[in-house]
């Protein structure tokens, strides 16, 4: 008798803690819908990497998406538990991001992160084979071309890896010439994703931006550099460029420079400087 009676007692507790779980769902439940920033162990190792070879200088790492590789370069004393700016390079025609990632000497610092993509597109030239970005004509209808479409949706990859991996303050945009365009493409069709830009020597492409896309970037900052005797890319196209951004809403520095389609270095270093403003 005593015993079935506490085989009662047991079975009336265990339908109250039943009742109990069913009545108020766990955390997890609750939260089930809630984005998770948890990194699966691929990542975890990419930081344990990067943690133990920046302890005494910062250093380059090459990595891969889905459609192409790119360098990727981690200040001295990385941390997982910091934030950082974060800078994305955009080389241009017959370069590489090898090369274009040699402005790193310009960024480096114990918290800008930079990550230059290398376009997978090559195309023999001469001797030599050349990376490029997509075809060179009709850069007025550029977002029509499907490699260039490829070309942003993989960066944008890219950058949500980043974030994702990383704790970040700011994001910037950088590109010279052919890079430069997609530096005014890419942030103006995901401006949640960006705080700055600054093409250098480029292309302006606006792909049918209208005064209500430009108010949705109203918030990214702009600086412009273009050589005033540039013969690749003509002057004009960073004044009108600077003009039509400026009239758009959007906070602009244009800085013409005495020179051909080359890097402005100053506008490099200048860039750096308003990021920290």
């Amino acid at each position: 008798m005593h015993k079935l009676i506490l085989l009662l007692i047991v079975i009336l507790s265990l339908s109250g803690l039943l009742h109990a779980v069913d009545a108020k769902p766990s955390t997890e439940t609750q939260n089930a819908s809630a984005p998770l920033n948890i990194l699966n162990l691929g990542d975890s190792l990419k930081l344990d990497k990067y943690e133990q070879k920046t302890v005494k200088k910062q250093a380059r790492f090459r990595e891969k998406s889905e459609w192409c590789e790119y360098n990727i370069y981690i200040p001295k004393g990385f941390s997982r538990n910091k934030s950082y700016y974060l800078v994305i390079g955009m080389h241009g025609y017959m370069d590489s991001a090898d090369r274009f990632g040699l402005l790193w000497k310009e960024l480096k610092n114990k918290d800008i992160i930079f990550i230059v993509p290398e376009s997978p597109f090559s195309l023999l030239e001469s001797t030599e084979a050349v990376l490029k970005w997509g075809p060179l004509e009709n850069y007025s209808k550029v977002y029509s071309d499907e490699v260039y479409q490829k070309g942003e949706t993989t960066v944008v990859g890219i950058l949500k890896n980043a974030k994702q991996l990383f704790h970040i303050k700011q994001t910037w945009m950088l590109g010279f010439s052919q890079g430069a365009s997609f530096s005014y493409l890419i942030p103006f069709h995901y401006p949640e994703m960006f705080d700055g830009i600054a093409p250098l020597s480029g292309w302006f492409v606006q792909t049918g931006m209208a005064q209500e896309d430009y108010d949705r970037c109203k918030h990214i900052k702009v600086l412009i550099s273009h050589g005033t005797m540039d013969p690749v890319v003509l002057y004009r196209q960073g004044e009108e460029a600077a003009d039509t951004l400026t009239k758009a809403g959007l906070t602009v520095q244009f800085l013409p420079f005495k020179g051909t389609h080359i890097v402005n270095h100053d506008a490099v270093k200048d860039m750096v400087k308003w990021i920290r403003s």
